[in-house]
């Protein structure tokens, strides 16, 4: 996501939120291995929408996974366990 690439992801736990609103494009069903195939065919003959997805994951990225607000994480995690 942080090189503006497409992911795919399980639909499980709180993935959809993090490709939303292309879940459609990007999450499958885990141990699909038929609809993980279908999606990478799919994104394969859609330049465009790869590109677009891409653009939109990585500000995805830069708002909600920054270095600060993954060392606050892990910092509010050791006061934690101390």
């Amino acid at each position: 996501m942080a090189c503006e690439r497409p992911v795919l992801i399980t639909d499980v736990a709180d993935n959809k939120y993090w490709v939303s609103p292309y879940t459609n494009e990007c999450c499958f069903k885990k141990s699909n291995h038929n609809e993980l195939a279908e999606k990478i065919i799919y994104l394969y003959n859609n330049p465009k929408l790869r590109a677009k997805i891409g653009k939109h994951l990585n500000g995805i990225t830069k708002e909600k996974n920054t270095i600060h607000t993954e060392m606050k994480k892990s910092t509010d995690l050791y006061h934690q366990l101390i």
